[in-house]
């Protein structure tokens, strides 16, 4: 469970000496060595981390003879349990290769947990996930940014009783889980998928299907992208006990999907801000499921062979060909729908299958210069009338 108030309380104070402490010097006025004693190893100690006991903390620790060291290796029971990697005051800690190196020595040593930090920023990964580096990061925050007591809390996550009770497998597990579900979700919302338009005729019985329809759309264009990263704070997670939260269905609540604004499991294109689509309510006879990339093509919407784009999912940019009866070539292999290929695409970084909305996934160039999706073509066509 989360720290007792006092314990918290303690945390916050040093987050605030150390606050003033970052406050003192710019980023690159300390070294290494300095930001390790001024402003990192503070924050072990009171989170109860006895940074004089090698068999709790292990400094300059090598998972093998032929590995450089570790900066911090937090044990219990002599056993480590959480890497910490430190660079100095304002150093890069996106750079690939540090995420890489520790997450390759937590590999090596059996350990499922490791915090790259310059002092100030704290990134927290899980390195056990059988995941891409990126999609392994839990948690990231900075300690001269926030509320205190949220930072406290947030810390306490890697204090010595969260790893003594394994709080952080619990967390990454109700995280993780969440984010699937929120996955799968987005894609029943972005897709209009027939199943979930049955489950809101059920509750919903006195609007009509084309209402319903329409407002799924309208929920899936104002929805926020999501991102694979974690969300920007788990304190309100870390105070909530175990087993409180959860939700509970009862025959007279809306399901969850109409009840949570759902948000596309694609993240947008990182070029130039898009414009969107402007899409009437209209009392729909098809729904834009029933639109085919065939169905583009014989109405002259789109000329194949067209490029297929996806910049900035995860750092990765993909190109895929949209070919004339339909199909979509992406790295050498042909798709037969938008979202097949969009999963490929996923799961060249995730490493695993991804559920994908390819319709969300895929931009276009149009000839008037506009980047839309696949997606936003289909909704323009299908609202104008065939």
């Amino acid at each position: 469970m989360v720290g007792s108030a006092e314990e918290l309380a303690r945390v916050r104070r040093v987050v605030e000496e150390v606050r003033g402490r970052i406050g003192r010097f710019h980023p690159g006025g300390l070294g290494e060595q300095n930001t390790k004693a001024t402003l990192i190893e503070p924050i072990l100690e009171v989170l109860a981390w006895d940074i004089r006991d090698p068999e709790q903390v292990h400094r300059e620790f090598k998972p093998t003879p032929r590995d450089s060291p570790v900066d911090y290796a937090l044990a219990v029971g002599g056993t480590p349990r959480l890497f910490v990697e430190a660079k100095r005051l304002g150093g890069t800690l996106q750079d690939r290769r540090w995420v890489a190196q520790v997450l390759g020595y937590a590999t090596v040593a059996g350990v499922k947990w490791c915090v790259l930090t310059d002092g100030d920023e704290y990134r927290l990964y899980s390195a056990a996930a059988a995941l891409d580096a990126e999609a392994k990061l839990f948690q990231t925050f900075r300690l001269t940014t926030g509320d205190p007591q949220e930072l406290a809390k947030l810390l306490w996550m890697i204090s010595r009783s969260s790893l003594e009770e394994n709080r952080l497998d619990h967390l990454w597990s109700r995280h993780f889980v969440e984010r699937e579900v929120r996955s799968v979700l987005g894609n029943l919302l972005a897709q209009g998928d027939r199943r979930l338009l049955r489950l809101l005729r059920q509750e919903l019985p006195d609007h009509s299907p084309s209402q319903l329809a329409a407002a799924t759309r309208r929920l899936r264009l104002a929805s926020p992208e999501t991102h694979d990263e974690p969300p920007a704070s788990l304190a309100g997670e870390t105070a909530r006990p175990a087993g409180e939260g959860r939700v509970r269905r009862r025959r007279d609540a809306a399901p969850a999907a109409a009840a949570t604004p759902a948000r596309p499991t694609v993240r947008r294109s990182a070029v130039a801000p898009r414009r969107r689509v402007a899409h009437p309510e209209r009392p729909a006879t098809r729904t834009d499921i029933d639109c085919s990339l065939t169905d583009l093509l014989q109405a002259g919407v789109l000329t194949a062979p067209l490029r297929l784009f996806h910049n900035g999912y995860q750092g990765r940019d993909f190109e895929a060909t949209l070919n004339a009866d339909g199909s979509i070539t992406f790295a050498g292999t042909r798709f037969k729908s938008p979202s097949a290929a969009g999963s490929a695409a996923r799961q060249v970084v995730m490493r695993r299958p991804m559920q994908t909305n390819g319709w969300a996934f895929w931009w276009v160039v149009l000839p008037d210069g506009r980047e839309v999706t696949l997606e936003q073509v289909r909704q323009e066509y299908t609202t104008r009338g065939r």
